[in-house]
């Protein structure tokens, strides 16, 4: 089961910031967030909501994006190419995914 996170509001797709899926985060880096660091910081003072409607706190949704379940394998390789990363074990990806 997966569980998309939204900035604001859960039916914000502008501001989608990732799934938790199968163990692991994929987080959306909008053009101009090139860091983990970057991420984390947008989020503060943002109300942050799980499609289901619960909301979460800045802190809570960096230690969703780090937590790693090790029954699962790991994200898929990166994209260089398409402007994807890796940082602090999370994929990035510039393009809506869900």
């Amino acid at each position: 089961m997966s569980t998309n996170f939204y900035l604001d509001s859960n039916d914000n797709d502008a501001g989608h910031l990732g799934k938790r899926t199968s163990g692991h985060f994929i987080a959306k880096a909008p053009q101009g967030i090139d860091s983990f660091d970057q991420w984390a910081a947008h989020l503060n003072g943002r109300r942050i909501v799980a499609e289901s409607g619960y909301e979460v706190t800045a802190d809570e949704m960096v230690e969703i994006a780090v937590t790693r379940d090790s029954r699962f394998s790991d994200h898929r390789r990166p994209r260089y190419e398409q402007g994807e990363f890796v940082d602090r074990g999370v994929l990035f990806v510039r393009h809506e995914f869900c």
